[in-house]
């Protein structure tokens, strides 16, 4: 059955998979908010709870529904609208499906805080959804039809309750509400994982009103799941659309890194190297010009070793958590980047450009820097054992805790780095050409004093 359910959902254009879900959801939502009053008389009487108490059990709910209508959608902005509507509706689910299992009055208070957690954080997020995956012309319709089935639900509840507790009794409504509830949510995750892709990039550039066949196509070439030779044809597709219209780089590269993401940050274990295709976007992203400084690239969290980015433009890029093992950045531009806690062992960056970038805590073992530009670099507490800085410019730079065992520092101008201790410089490899500050000697030197 899932076969074929999923078959004609997938000829469906993804802004009415989208919309179809959410009405189903709306649906859901209410039978699971409504169905306690309706069963009202049957819980009471094996609770031996008083009409009062139920009232509070039913106001219970509005509580941490309030609250989280706020919380949830903060969350949704900050994780997104798929994973926030899939943690959501395991939580709605469950607190339905536990219903049935309430053994007195105050885990029946519980169990309705909890759905209050859930629905709540529901709907603002649902909003983010539809707004993102919605044309402008059509979102009075979407908000209109996706209430109408909230009170489809609330018109569907006393007749279904009544049905299911003639059946099973009034805990096992709950538990089949519950269950089904969760099906709903698995589904959907499922679905809108594999089915809708990126897709969500597309029509974003509808909403911009740049929308094309030729983007279509493009991009849903990136989501094929079996042909490389399709993949690569998607890339370099877009990257004739980036050459033909000025405007639309932005929107192509955002494109670009969150398809680069998608791919990448959910690989276990690391590969070797970066794929083929993944090479060929990362590419094209290199060769952005001009650079836009308000739309930086990011590309947090991927997981690319030994890929080739010389001579790249990445200004500002976002690469924290990355993994870059081995990877080719000679001549890279990152000035600006923001490299917190990323894996850089091993990588060539020599001769890069890496003014005002922050290495906080980043793995640099064995990194080749020679010659790089690192003027007001940050490294703080970053791992440079065995890196080569040889000639680099570290004008202005940050050290403070960074380890320097074996680092090779011949050459290089320290003289205006902050936070270098003479521990790290005994640690660290240096010549007579290393311009050290004042203060600090090189290894069996004799102290000198500050004038």
């Amino acid at each position: 059955m899932v076969g074929f359910v999923a078959m004609p959902l997938k000829r469906l254009p993804p802004p009415t998979i989208v919309l179809g879900l959410l009405c189903l959801m709306y649906l859901i939502t209410y039978v699971n908010r409504q169905n306690l009053a309706t069963a009202g008389a049957d819980i009471s009487r094996d609770l031996h709870l008083s009409k009062s108490q139920l009232g509070q059990v039913l106001g219970t709910f509005g509580i941490t529904y309030a609250i989280f209508q706020i919380l949830g959608g903060w969350i949704g902005d900050v994780w997104g609208a798929r994973r926030t509507l899939f943690v959501c509706g395991l939580i709605w689910a469950t607190a339905t499906a536990l219903t049935g299992l309430v053994g007195g009055l105050t885990s029946l208070y519980m169990v309705r805080l909890l759905l209050g957690v859930g629905e709540g954080a529901t709907f603002p997020v649902a909003t983010r959804a539809m707004q993102s995956w919605t044309p402008p012309e059509r979102r009075g319709f979407a908000q209109g039809i996706t209430h109408a089935f909230s009170r489809v639900g609330n018109a569907l509840t006393p007749p279904l309750m009544a049905s299911l507790i003639t059946v099973v009794a009034w805990r096992g409504s709950f538990v089949i509400l519950g269950v089904g509830s969760l099906a709903y949510a698995a589904r959907t995750y499922r679905l809108s994982t594999r089915t809708l892709g990126i897709s969500q990039q597309t029509y974003a550039l509808t909403q911009r009103g740049q929308f094309t066949d030729r983007y279509t196509n493009a991009v849903a070439q990136l989501g094929d799941k079996e042909s490389l030779e399709v993949r690569l044809g998607g890339i370099y597709a877009l990257e004739r659309l980036m050459a033909d219209g000025a405007r639309d780089q932005p929107t192509i590269l955002e494109i670009l890194a969150g398809w680069i993401r998608e791919r990448t940050t959910s690989l276990t274990p690391v590969p070797q190297r970066v794929s083929t295709d993944v090479q060929a976007a990362l590419t094209v992203i290199g060769r952005r010009t001009p650079f836009d400084a308000e739309r930086p690239i990011d590309l947090r969290r991927t997981i690319l070793p030994k890929a080739d980015l010389s001579a790249a433009h990445l200004e500002n890029a976002i690469l924290l958590y990355a993994h870059l093992e081995r990877a080719f950045l000679r001549r890279v531009r990152l000035a600006g980047a923001f490299l917190g806690r990323a894996h850089l062992e091993g990588a060539d960056l020599g001769q890069a450009h890496l003014e005002g970038t922050f290495f906080d805590e980043a793995q640099l073992q064995g990194a080749d820097l020679s010659g790089a530009n690192l003027q007001n670099a940050r490294f703080y507490w970053a791992h440079l054992e065995g890196a080569d800085l040889g000639d680099a410019d570290l004008d202005g730079a940050f050290l403070d805790g960074a380890h320097l065992e074996g680092a090779n520092l011949k050459g290089a101008d320290l003289r205006s780095v902050k936070g270098l201790t003479q521990s790290q410089i005994d640690s660290a490899i240096v010549s007579e050409r290393t311009k050290l500050p004042e203060g600090l000697n090189g290894p069996g030197e004799p102290s000198r004093s500050i004038s």
